[in-house]
């Protein structure tokens, strides 16, 4: 099991590096298909097949595998935001034999795969599930892992560069060779495992007070896999980010429950309201602007704008206007308001734009 960004298509992988770049980082774009190996970018070398972690599963995009993905709450799943390309209607979270349809997917705001000399910035996405598996969730990292640290790397990947195995889980072991800001780092050494093509998304776990917590997702690799350094994103720098978006449904280091300890008191969420267009009403096909109102009594921080599904953008302080671009059909609004607390309120409407 090599770990390295890739997003897997049905039998065979589409790579997603987040680190496709020149040089010894893995070139190729981020929807290669698995049949064009030379430019897929993760799965697990020097690996064993995997039954101990349930919660992982895959990410299947209009009916393909692409990309490995963990389930850390009821309805929450944490990818990598190189696996995601479409709305969210073409997603699902794959365990065993059952898939569970995506209700909404949020790609991070500042994802960048071209920074960082090609090895991305910001790589991760949540994807939110239309009903919750009966699998129990894994604990996000909320503290820094530190270098040394023993990883277990899973994930769906091919074993090889050259090779066409994906889509068995494989579980693999290595340890933190640096930790960098947002970015942790390993290298397959004397035959440790890592990840490569496939595995983009899946989860690098760390025992913490005794519990094997999130620490990672699989982000990117040079090339080989079974030679080069491998990064993942780490998930304590943006578990803040991760509540938010999931509304809470995220079981968190040390609160089974998903409660955080460093959690604010302020529980109320921000109310929000669209007042035009109004839910149930026809609007014209093209420019349609959103007015909202949010308010929160420790103050609102921002106000994002989603429609059918999709993150469109965001203002920070009021008016709460937004503009977008409707083609013929029906469509979803959704206003969301969040409050310096992480607390999260929305409004939703539904129009028909001809």
């Amino acid at each position: 099991m090599i770990e390295r960004k890739l997003r897997a298509v049905v039998a065979v992988l589409a790579c997603v590096s987040a680190g496709c770049g020149e040089g010894a980082i893995r070139p190729g774009p981020l929807d290669a298909p698995i049949d064009e190996l030379d430019t897929l970018d993760s799965e697990i070398v020097n690996g064993k097949v995997d039954h101990k972690h349930p919660s992982v599963g895959k990410l299947r995009e209009a009916g393909r595998d692409i990309c490995t993905a963990t389930l850390i709450g009821a309805r929450t799943v944490l990818c990598a935001a190189h696996c995601i390309t479409q709305r969210a209607s073409a997603y699902s979270f794959v365990l065993g034999a059952k898939a569970y349809p995506a209700e909404s997917v949020i790609v991070h705001p500042g994802w960048d795969a071209e920074a960082a000399e090609y090895e991305g910035l910001n790589d991760l996405s949540v994807v939110l599930l239309r009903s919750a598996p009966q699998v129990k969730p894994t604990p996000i990292a909320t503290r820094a892992p530190r270098a040394g640290q023993n990883l277990t790397l899973v994930g769906f990947g091919v074993t090889g560069e050259e090779e066409r195995d994906y889509g068995t889980k494989r579980v693999t072991y290595n340890s933190i060779d640096r930790v960098g800001a947002t970015k942790i780092y390993w290298a397959p050494v004397n035959g440790i495992g890592t990840t490569c093509y496939g595995d983009s998304g899946g989860p690098a776990f760390v025992d913490m007070d005794g519990e094997e917590v999130q620490v990672g997702i699989t982000s990117g690799g040079e090339r080989p896999c079974e030679a080069g350094y491998a990064w993942d994103t780490r998930v304590d720098r943006f578990a803040s980010w991760i509540r938010s978006v999931a509304e809470g449904d995220v079981v968190v280091q040390g609160e089974p429950g998903g409660a955080s300890a460093t959690s604010a008191p302020d529980t109320e969420k921000p109310h929000v309201h669209i007042r035009s267009p109004k839910s149930q009403s026809t609007v014209r096909v093209g420019d349609v602007v959103v007015e909202s109102t949010a308010t929160d009594e420790t103050g609102v921080v921002k106000a994002e704008l989603w429609v059918d599904g999709e993150y469109e953008r965001m203002v920070t302080k009021a008016p709460y206007r937004f503009k977008t671009r409707l083609s013929t059909g029906t469509h979803q609004l959704r206003v969301y308001g969040y409050d310096a607390a992480g607390n999260v309120g929305r409004y939703t409407v539904t129009v028909k734009a001809r």
